[in-house]
């Protein structure tokens, strides 16, 4: 019987997908040599689909902000031959160490480095992440940048594949699932007055938010330029992608997956979180830099578009990008094999 891993994370409308993603990536990657279940509370129908897609078993707790009585009531189901992932900043030291006295081995996927971790290994994806950033115990290992990527295999398929910008006249947008949508709103209504631009492909974030601020945004315009596409799955998001020549999103894990595909990335962050990854991939000359998405007018996006709208620009930055994720699932199977 193969080992059993537990990977913990939620995802919603306020708290966005980011760490569902993530953490189904990486059991995609291991589920031939692991048994793998996906612990969540409360998810939407659609996270429960996209989470069959890689984990047979799962395990739905009840939404609760009593966190560590959570942690006791999963620390009951757990054996000491078990390995337990954590993806979430509300898993904080006690938490981690009720799991950690249960299990074989505790794993935090970790962006924020704002509490003391008592884990086994730290995975952070971001470029710029520095072990002095963190606070652990002695024998906590870290696996950082991007060699340890966490991506869908979708996107590492399309990272393996080369491509060449020849032309910019279709726009991929999408804040994420957590989408802030005055910013999306403002993207669309930029890109929509781009005369260059003759199709957006526009993934959007929650329906609730987005009845009340973008529908009437497409009513009103009088344009059939815009796209929208909901609930996409990793394999769509690479064709949207491939079919798209420029994107615009937030410094989260979106942002990688755009890299993989290869196009002229647009990206700026939206909250903290993502400060990291966005500060790595301005240094390494990966995205055109938008800085602070909340805060930036649309003049100046427009302006930073035309500027950058050249296929030798573009070409380039998506040269950069698929240099960068050659060895990520042989450095996170070998990490979970050698646990």
């Amino acid at each position: 019987m193969n080992s059993k891993i537990f990977f913990r994370a939620d995802g919603n409308a306020s708290i966005g997908l980011g760490h569902v993603i993530r953490s189904l990536a990486l059991a995609e990657m291991l589920k031939n040599d692991f048994e793998c279940i996906f612990v969540i509370q409360n998810p939407s129908e659609y996270l429960v689909s996209e989470i069959k897609k890689t984990c047979e078993h799962f395990l739905i707790f009840p939404e609760t902000t009593e966190i560590l009585n959570e942690a006791q009531n999963f620390a009951n189901q757990i054996t000491k031959n078990d390995i337990v992932v954590l993806d979430g900043y509300k898993f904080v030291t006690a938490y981690q160490q009720i799991l950690k006295n249960k299990c074989r081995k505790l794993i935090c996927i970790d962006d924020v480095h704002s509490c003391h971790f008592v884990a086994d290994v730290v995975i952070n994806h971001a470029g710029s992440a520095l072990r002095n950033h963190y606070s652990a115990e002695f024998y906590t290992s870290f696996c950082l940048g991007f060699d340890y990527a966490l991506l869908r295999k979708p996107f590492l398929q399309a990272a393996e594949v080369k491509r060449n910008i020849e032309k910019f006249d279709t726009a991929f947008v999408s804040m994420g699932g957590g989408a802030i949508l005055n910013v999306s709103l403002k993207i669309l209504k930029t890109l929509n007055a781009i005369s260059e631009i003759k199709r957006i492909n526009f993934v959007r974030g929650s329906k609730e938010i987005f009845e009340n601020e973008i529908i009437p945004f497409l009513k009103n315009t009088e344009t059939e330029k815009i796209k929208v596409f909901e609930n996409v799955d990793a394999a769509e998001m690479v064709l949207l992608l491939q079919n798209s020549d420029v994107a615009i999103c937030p410094a989260s894990t979106l942002s990688l997956e755009c890299c993989s595909v290869g196009i002229g990335l647009f990206c700026g962050y939206t909250v903290d979180n993502q400060v990291e990854i966005h500060s790595d991939l301005a240094a390494k000359n990966l995205i055109f830099d938008l800085k602070n998405l909340n805060i930036i007018s649309e003049n100046d996006l427009s302006d930073i578009l035309f500027a950058n709208f050249s296929l030798q620009k573009l070409n380039e930055v998506v040269f950069r990008q698929k240099e960068i994720f050659k060895n990520t699932t042989f450095n996170l199977f070998t990490l979970f094999k050698n646990l």
